[in-house]
This record gives C-alpha cells, structure tokens and sequence, in this order.
C-alpha cells in the first residue's frame, strides 16, 4: 500500500525534505506507519512516540487504518501558550 508523507517544522527541516511515498504491505495502521519511518530515519526513533499523525485535518491514533494513496501528516510536538 502506498503512503505519502508529509513533514512539518522539525521534520522537515532535519530530514532536508517535505515528504516521503512509503509502502506498506497488508493492511497497515498508523503504528505500522511510524515503524517503517523509524526504519527508514532510525535517529528519530526517540521521537516517535511523540509525533502527532494527522489524516486530512483530523489527528488520528496509532490504531487508525491507513487507506491506499492517504496523505498522512508527521508533526513533532508542539506547545502554545
């Protein structure tokens, strides 16, 4: 299955790119997502139980089923104030 990716602030920056296309065989969940970015970026692996998962403009569990062709957004926390 085919995900695109999107990185946001820190991500991006560190990664030097705004996105990634992922393969996932089998019906993935989100948490499957986060394995196979910490595969690929194995320095953020501290980070990733941390990072915000974002489908369209709704922030989803790492429960969440992924559907083929999702754009799914990574985004390190955050605060405000």
């Amino acid at each position: 299955m085919r995900i695109l990716v999107r990185y946001h602030a820190l991500l991006r920056e560190k990664l030097a790119t705004d996105s990634e296309k992922f393969e996932i065989a089998g019906t993935p969940r989100v948490a499957d997502l986060l394995n196979a970015f910490v595969a690929r970026h194995a320095a953020f692996q501290r980070l990733a139980p941390s990072l915000h998962v974002a489908i369209g403009e709704e922030i989803v569990g790492s429960a969440h089923l992924l559907a083929e062709d999702d754009t799914v957004d990574l985004l390190p926390p955050f605060g405000g104030g």
